[in-house]
């Protein structure tokens, strides 16, 4: 046995890690081959055509009451009847309040009192005059006495119009007294109960009154829009079906239903706002439910336009970023090329393309994630 055991050991290990390596590197394997390229990755594309698309710009827009009005005293007095619920609908010509009429009822019949006692004063005055004149003609009294009959006969005519008139205008307090509604529509807020004291002045406020059928509904456009839309009209790019007086407007209620009434424009402001920039648009639309209720927010679509040779794609198909937009059109090759373009607007579920496509090229509609330029595709072209 050797004297040196753990030295021989250490050899004998050496020895076996040496012969390991020896025969592990005899057994390499050569390299492997270049793995195949992937094929293309199918994507769906639509072939552009440049069609005539109907045209129908959106606006948020808000309705409100197609006649709205603050029902106010016009005389003093107290208020002893309420004749209707608030919320509920009136018809035109019916009594809502009425004011205590004693005192105007008074007042109207001593101005009958004081016209009759000023038609008595001018039969006097007639006769004074003729006998005068009869008298005068025989010479019998100065000349003075009939100029003095005249005078008076003119002063009491002056009375006569005088208490005729006031007579009209008690008449008109005592009406005033019966408070009706002048036209029909829905009783609002009511700011008066009976007892209440009112007055012509700041006490005036009894009830508020709106007609909601139908209702107006107002958006505003912006002067950039009114130009650009002025140079396509002249220049054929859009058209109107009807003239722009009788333009339909869609309404589309804020949680996206479309409402069942169109509505036909019937005011545009002559101005531009210079705070906004924008001139206001309104719209007169039917609402014989009162579906719409006034100071709600809906969007106002434009009917009866047409943008002729326009080139739309699916909003889908383009990248937004900041103002810049781009969809990735497929070449001839099935190459794909992030082409940049300028949209216009959108509308539906398509942008309008103003320029950068051409009708009869190809763009990617679906798996924009998966594509990159200058790779290949394998398109699949869908209808839309």
């Amino acid at each position: 046995m050797s004297k040196h055991p753990r030295i021989a050991r250490a050899a004998a290990s050496t020895a076996s890690l040496i012969w390991f390596f020896a025969v592990t590197s005899g057994c390499e394997k050569p390299a492997a081959a270049p793995a195949p390229a992937p094929p293309p990755f199918e994507v769906n594309v639509q072939r552009i055509e440049s069609r005539d698309l109907e045209w129908t710009p959106s606006y948020l827009a808000q309705t409100s009451a197609s006649r709205a009005v603050e029902l106010r005293a016009r005389v003093q007095g107290v208020i002893i009847e309420r004749l209707f619920t608030e919320g509920r609908q009136v018809r035109e010509g019916d009594v809502l309040l009425r004011i205590d009429p004693r005192p105007y009822q008074a007042t109207l019949d001593a101005a009958k009192a004081r016209v009759e006692e000023a038609r008595a004063r001018i039969a006097e005055t007639d006769r004074a005059v003729l006998r005068k004149r009869q008298l005068v003609e025989s010479e019998a009294v100065a000349r003075k006495e009939l100029d003095d009959a005249l005078t008076a006969q003119s002063l009491a005519a002056a009375q006569l119009a005088r208490t005729e008139a006031e007579l009209s205008q008690a008449a008109l307090n005592l009406e005033y007294t019966t408070i009706t509604a002048p036209f029909s529509g829905r009783i609002g807020k009511t700011f008066v109960e009976p007892g209440s004291m009112v007055d012509s002045g700041s006490n005036s406020l009894l009830v508020e009154l709106s007609r909601v059928d139908p209702l107006y509904v107002s958006f505003h456009v912006s002067e950039r829009e009114i130009l650009e839309t002025q140079a396509a009209l002249e220049s054929g790019a859009l058209a109107l079906v009807d003239d722009i007086e009788h333009l339909r407007i869609a309404i589309e209620l804020i949680d996206g239903k479309p409402y069942a009434h169109e509505g036909t424009i019937n005011f545009r402001s002559v101005d531009i706002d210079p705070a906004t920039g924008t001139a206001e648009v309104r719209a007169v639309v039917p609402n014989p439910d009162e579906l719409l209720k006034p100071g709600q927010f809906v969007r106002a679509r434009g009917r009866g336009w047409t943008r002729k040779a326009s080139i739309a794609v699916p909003q889908r198909a383009v990248m937004l970023s900041g103002a810049t937009a781009m969809v990735y059109v497929v070449g001839q090759d099935d190459t794909v090329e992030a082409r940049p373009v300028t949209v216009a607007r959108w509308q539906a579920d398509e942008w309008l393309v103003q320029s950068g496509l051409a009708s009869g090229e190809r763009v990617i509609v679906d798996g924009l994630m998966k594509i990159r330029p200058g790779g290949k595709v394998k398109p699949v072209e869908k209808a839309e």
